[in-house]
C-alpha cells in the first residue's frame, strides 16, 4: 500500500516511474522510502507522514537548519499535498548504529556533531516559539510554562488510558509545583534548535570517518538551546562525548540537570500522546524517577 503511494508520488514529481523502491525505516510520525528512477537526480527519499501537514512543517524546519548548520541537511524537492515530502538522498550510515569506531576518530566525529549544534544555537531570535508563530514570547519561562501545561494534559490522557502510572503523573504535578524555582533564570535569548538532535539523526560518511549530515528535525523552533541537550546522551551519544564536548564550548545553566529532565519527560509524554503510540513500555517511568530524585 505505501509502496504504491511512493510510486505515484515519484511519477507525479519526476514524471517517470521508479525502477526500484526500498523501505529505509520509520518512526512515530512517518515511514521513509528510497526510490530510484532513470532521470536526474536518479534517486530520492520519499517520507510518508501518518498525520496531515507534518510534511510542510518539516520542510520549513529543514530549510531553516540548512541556512545555519555546518553539516548538510536534505534538499527539499517537493512538498506533496499534506501527506508526503520528497527529499534529496544523502549517502551515509546512521551514527546511532555505529560501534567500535577508534577513539581518535570518535572524538573528531563528536566535535563535528557538536560544532553543527553550536552553529544552530548561535542564531538569535527576538522571542520564543514556533518558526512560523504569529507572535513570540519575550520570556522562556512564560513560553515553556504553556508547553508544559499542554504536555500535562496529554499526560493525564495517558494516565486515563492506563499507559502511565499514577506515580509518573504525580512527578509531573510535582514538577509543575517546582517550576518557578527551576526556571527562575532566563536563558541568554531564543536560539534555533533542531528539536530531536541525537545520533540516530546524524549521518556519517560510509567510511565512518566524519559526520556529514543531519536529518529528521522535530519541533525545530526558537527556544532555550538547552532544550536540545537531553538528546545528546541518547543512543550512543555518550560514546562520542557529545554533552561533555558541548559544555566545554558553552556554559550550562545552574539548574541544567533538572531542566533537561523536565524537557525529556514532558517532551516524551507529548510524543507518545501525539503519535498515538502506546506508552506502557516506554522509559517515561524511569525518566520520572530521575526527575523526582533531582527535585527532592
Amino acid at each position: 500500500m505505501m509502496e504504491s503511494q511512493v510510486e505515484k508520488i515519484v511519477l507525479s514529481v519526476f514524471h517517470v516511474p521508479p525502477i526500484k523502491t526500498r523501505y529505509l525505516g520509520g518512526g512515530f510520525y512517518g515511514n521513509v522510502f528510497l526510490a530510484a528512477f532513470e532521470k536526474p537526480p536518479y534517486q530520492a527519499v520519499v517520507k510518508l507522514y501518518k498525520y496531515n501537514d507534518l510534511n510542510r512543517r518539516e520542510a520549513q524546519q529543514l530549510q531553516a537548519l540548512a541556512q545555519h548548520g555546518t553539516l548538510k541537511v536534505p534538499k527539499i524537492y517537493h512538498v506533496h499535498e499534506n501527506t508526503a515530502l520528497v527529499m534529496e538522498f544523502l549517502r551515509g550510515v546512521n551514527a546511532g548504529e555505529q560501534h567500535g569506531i577508534p577513539a581518535k576518530t570518535r572524538d573528531r566525529i563528536g566535535e563535528q556533531i557538536v560544532e553543527n549544534l553550536l552553529a544552530y544555537h548561535s542564531v538569535p531570535h527576538a522571542g520564543y516559539g514556533a518558526l512560523d508563530a504569529e507572535s513570540y514570547a519575550a520570556r522562556w519561562r512564560d513560553h515553556y510554562h504553556e508547553v508544559l501545561l499542554s504536555a500535562l494534559k496529554k499526560g493525564e490522557a495517558l494516565l486515563t488510558a492506563g499507559q502511565i502510572k499514577q506515580k509518573t503523573f504525580g512527578t509531573c504535578l510535582h514538577a509543575l509545583e517546582r517550576y518557578d524555582d527551576i526556571f527562575q533564570e532566563e536563558p541568554a535569548g531564543a536560539r534555533l534548535i533542531h528539536g530531536d538532535y541525537n545520533t540516530w539523526n546524524i549521518l556519517l560518511d560510509t567510511d565512518r570517518q566524519n559526520a556529514v549530515a543531519v536529518i529528521d528535525p522535530f519541533n525545530c523552533c526558537w527556544a532555550d538551546p538547552e532544550y536540545d541537550l537531553y538528546q545528546l546522551n541518547n543512543a550512543n551519544g555518550k560514546s562520542f562525548g557529545l554533552l561533555a564536548k558541548y559544555s566545554r564550548h558553552r556554559a550550562l545553566s545552574p539548574h541544567f540537570e533538572r531542566k533537561i529532565k523536565y524537557y525529556e519527560l514532558f517532551s516524551e509524554i507529548a510524543h507518545y500522546h501525539d503519535a498515538q503510540v502506546d506508552a506502557s513500555r516506554s522509559r517515561l517511568a524511569a525518566t520520572a524517577r530521575e526527575l523526582e530524585r533531582l527535585l527532592s
